[in-house]
C-alpha cells in the first residue's frame, strides 16, 4: 500500500459529520457541547505518533506514521464536535521538532501540550513485534518515575492518567472487539514530561497481517476513534476537573557532543578535554551550587566534580571535563550527571567513551605447513576462497582472530584468512615467486593381486585380518600410497580395506566394472570389508568414459545398447571418431548416482568402512570439503577428500550440502 494523503479528501468531511451525529445521538446529552457536556471547554492535545522522517514501525507494506494520523484526525474531529478545544502535535506528514534529535522531538510534543495548558494528552500509535501472530490493544499511562531525564509524576496525576487509560481501553475494546492486552504503566518520555493526565494508545499490531489491514481501513479507523472518544467522555464525566503538576524545577537535556565523539581514538596516557552542549529545560536557574558529578561504575579517569556556570531556564551551555586515557589498550567509558545542591540528580546522562589502541601490528611472512584453505573471514562458517598447497607463502596482515590470521597471497594479492595451525614463520618469498600448485585430486586405479594376500583393517600393524584374497583378485586403489600398504576397494563386496603394496600389480578394470569417474563406485557392502561369495554388482549407469582400445560396438555390447542409437545419442557420425577420455551418454540406461559436494558441520571421524569394525583414520576438521561418491550405507557416505584426494567413509548426519570448492574438477 502506498503512502496515504490526509488532505483534500472530500469523503472525510461527510464521514466525520456522520460519525459525529451518530455518536452525539448515542451519548446525548453527555457529548454535546451546547449544554455543557463532559467535553465542553476541555483542551485536549492529540499526538499522532511519529511523522516525517520518523516512519515508526514498518510492516505489511505500511508505515506506522500513516496510520496514526488519520485515526488522530478522526478522534480530534469528534472531540471538537463535543465542544472540546483540540490541539494537534501534527496534522500532516511532518517531523515534529529537530530532524536529528529524537529526544528533542519528543520534548517538542510535550511542550505543545504544556504550553496549551491541556486537560489531557493522548498519543496514538500502532504496535509491532517480531511475532506476526500477536494481536491486541494496549493503553499506557505515565509511571511515577524511571524517566531518562529524572522527572517524576505526582500520585494524583498518575491516578488520573490510570483512570483515563482504563476508560479508553475499555471503550475502544468494546467498540472494536479487539483482543484486550490491558492497561500498563510506562516511562515513555511524553508520558513523563507532560504536566496533565497522559496516555499512549497502541491501537493494534502493524506486524500482524490481519490487524494491519484493519488499521489501514477507514471504517476500522472510525471505530477506533469512536471508542477512544467515548472513553474520554466517560473519563471527564467521572473526574470532572483534571489535576496538573508543575514542571520539574531542575531539568536538563543533552544537546550534542562538542569534542571527542563516542569511541574516539586516544593515545595511551593522553589527557584530552570532553565538552558537551546541554540545555536548561527546567524552571530554575543553575547557579554555582549546581555541579556535574561522575557516577560510579566507569573505568575512565576524569574530573569527578565540575562546577556549572550560571544558566537560566531555556538557555544552553558548554560543559567540559578533562579525561586521561589509560595506558593499556581497550575501550573505556565514564558517565556524569547534573546534580543540584541538595544532591538531586536530574537531566540526561552525559558520558565519554574512548578507545585506546594497542601497539601497531607489524606484518610478517609465513609458509603453509600443509595443504590448507584461504577463507573469506575468521568466522567458522566462512566460505573457502582458494586451496593453498603446502609451502605457499602468505603475508600476515592482522592479528589472529578465532584462530585465523588475516593474510594476503603475494602472487595474486588475494586477501583472506588462514588457520594459524596451518602456517609457520618464514622470510619473504624469493624473487619471481610462483605459488606451488595444489596436487590434483587422486584418481582411483585398478590393480590385481599377484599372490594370495590378506585384507587388513589398518595401514600399519597391529591390525585385524579380514580374510585372504586369491591371486589375480581385482582391487581398486582409493587413496595415494602412504607407507607399505594401499587403501583399496574390493569390487566383489564394495568393502574397503588395506593390502600390502608389494602383493599387487597394475591392471585394468575387471569385467562389468566401469570407470569411477564415469559412474561412481558401487554401493559399499553392508557386511564390512573382506571377500564375499556375493556376485559382483554393476550399478546402472547412463555415462561411460571411453578407455584406450574401446570401440563403439564393444561399448554397445557391454551395455546391451543398439550401436546406432548409441552413435546418435552422442552425435557420432563416424564410429571411428571415438576418442579415449570422451564421456558417452548410454541411451536407455537407468540414471546412475551422481557424486555431490558436502561439508562436515562438525569435526567428524574418517572411517575405513560402514560397519562397527571399521578403523578410524583420523578426524576431519569442521567444514572440510568432500565429495560423496555413492549412496549412504548403514548411515555412512563413501567420500573423496578435496584437499588430499583420499577416500574414506563419514557419518551422513555429520555433513551438509555445499557447492564445489574453488579448484574442484
Amino acid at each position: 500500500m502506498g503512502r496515504r494523503r490526509f488532505s483534500g479528501r472530500p469523503e472525510r468531511a461527510w464521514r466525520l459529520a456522520a460519525i459525529g451525529l451518530c455518536l452525539a445521538l448515542a451519548l446525548l446529552p453527555s457529548l454535546a457541547g451546547a449544554d455543557g457536556g463532559p467535553l465542553a471547554g476541555r483542551t485536549i492535545v492529540i499526538d499522532p505518533g511519529h511523522g516525517g522522517i520518523d516512519t515508526g514501525a514498518i510492516a505489511n507494506g505500511l508505515y506506522e506514521k500513516d496510520l496514526t494520523l488519520p485515526i488522530s484526525l478522526d478522534v480530534g474531529a469528534l472531540l471538537a464536535q463535543g465542544g472540546a478545544h483540540v490541539v494537534y502535535t501534527r496534522t500532516a506528514d511532518v517531523t515534529v521538532g529537530p530532524t536529528d534529535d529524537t529526544t528533542a522531538g519528543l520534548a517538542a510534543r510535550a511542550t505543545i501540550a504544556n504550553d496549551a495548558h491541556a486537560d489531557i494528552f493522548i498519543s496514538i500509535h500502532a504496535n509491532s513485534l517480531n511475532d506476526p501472530s500477536f494481536t491486541g490493544l494496549t493503553t499506557f499511562f505515565g509511571a511515577a518515575g524511571g524517566y531518562i531525564d529524572g522527572v517524576t509524576r505526582t500520585p494524583s496525576v498518575v491516578d488520573q492518567s490510570r483512570l483515563l487509560a482504563q476508560d479508553v481501553q475499555h471503550s475502544v475494546q468494546q467498540q472494536t472487539g479487539e483482543v484486550d492486552r490491558g492497561v500498563q504503566s510506562a516511562d515513555f518520555y511524553v508520558l513523563g514530561n507532560t504536566t496533565m493526565p497522559s496516555i499512549l494508545v497502541e491501537t493494534g499490531f502493524i506486524t500482524n497481517p490481519t490487524e494491519a489491514h484493519h488499521l489501514a481501513t477507514p471504517a476500522y479507523q472510525e471505530q477506533l476513534a469512536e471508542g477512544l472518544v467515548a472513553g474520554v467522555t466517560q473519563f471527564f464525566a467521572d473526574v470532572g476537573t483534571t489535576v496538573k503538576q508543575t514542571l520539574d524545577a531542575n531539568a536538563g537535556r543533552f544537546v550534542q557532543d562538542v569534542t571527542l565523539p563516542d569511541h574516539a581514538t586516544v593515545s595511551p596516557g593522553q589527557t584530552v578535554t570532553k565538552t558537551w552542549k546541554i540545555a536548561n529545560t527546567g524552571t530554575t536557574t543553575w547557579d554555582g551550587s549546581y555541579r556535574l558529578v561522575a557516577q560510579p561504575g566507569g573505568n575512565l579517569a576524569g574530573t569527578v566534580d565540575v562546577a556549572l556556570p550560571s544558566v537560566s531556564p531555556g538557555s544552553t551551555v558548554m560543559v567540559s571535563t578533562a579525561i586521561t586515557a589509560p595506558t593499556a589498550p581497550g575501550d573505556y567509558s565514564e558517565t556524569w550527571r547534573l546534580t543540584a545542591a541538595n544532591g538531586h540528580v536530574f537531566g540526561d546522562p552525559l558520558w565519554a567513551e574512548i578507545t585506546v589502541p594497542g601497539a601497531p601490528f607489524v606484518p610478517f611472512w609465513v609458509e603453509t605447513t600443509r595443504a590448507t584453505t584461504l577463507w573469506t573471514d575468521a568466522d567458522p562458517h566462512a566460505d573457502a576462497l582458494v586451496q593453498l598447497a603446502q609451502w605457499s607463502f602468505l603475508r600476515v596482515t592482522g592479528p589472529a582472530t578465532q584462530g585465523r590470521y588475516a593474510a594476503t597471497e603475494p602472487s595474486s594479492q588475494q586477501q583472506g584468512f588462514v588457520d594459524g595451525s596451518a602456517v609457520g614463520a618464514s622470510g619473504p618469498p624469493p624473487a619471481n615467486y610462483q605459488p606451488p600448485r595444489v596436487a590434483p585430486p587422486f584418481t582411483p586405479f585398478w590393480v590385481e593381486t599377484t599372490r594370495q594376500t590378506p585384507l587388513r583393517s589398518g595401514p600399519t600393524d597391529p591390525s585385524a585380518t579380514f580374510g585372504l584374497l586369491p591371486q589375480w583378485a581385482a582391487l581398486q586403489v582409493m587413496a595415494p600410497q602412504d607407507g607399505t600398504r594401499l587403501y583399496v576397494r574390493n569390487p566383489s563386496t564394495g568393502g574397503v580395506a588395506y593390502v600390502d603394496a608389494g602383493a599387487v600389480g597394475p591392471s585394468g578394470p575387471p569385467s562389468g566394472q566401469t570407470s569411477l569417474a564415469a559412474a561412481g563406485p558401487p554401493a559399499p557392502s553392508t557386511t564390512g570389508q573382506g571377500s564375499s561369495s556375493a556376485p559382483p554388482r554393476t550399478p546402472p549407469t547412463d555415462l561411460y568414459v571411453v578407455k584406450p582400445g574401446d570401440t563403439l560396438f564393444a561399448i554397445a555390447r557391454h551395455f546391451h545398447a543398439d550401436p546406432a542409437a548409441l552413435a546418435k545419442a552422442n552425435d557420432l557420425a563416424d564410429p571411428s571418431e571415438l576418442r579415449a577420455g570422451t564421456t558417452l551418454h548410454i541411451p536407455g540406461a537407468a540414471p546412475s548416482f551422481r557424486p555431490f559436494w558436502v561439508e562436515n558441520v562438525v569435526a567428524t571421524p574418517l572411517w575405513s568402512g560402514t560397519d562397527s569394525a571399521a578403523t578410524r583414520f583420523g578426524i576431519a576438521a569442521q567444514f572440510t570439503p568432500m565429495q560423496v561418491l555413492a549412496p549412504a550405507v548403514s548411515g555412512r557416505y563413501p567420500v573423496r577428500m578435496f584437499s588430499t584426494g583420499g577416500m574414506a567413509y563419514v557419518d551422513a548426519q555429520a555433513v551438509g550440502p555445499a557447492g564445489p570448492p574453488k579448484g574442484a574438477q
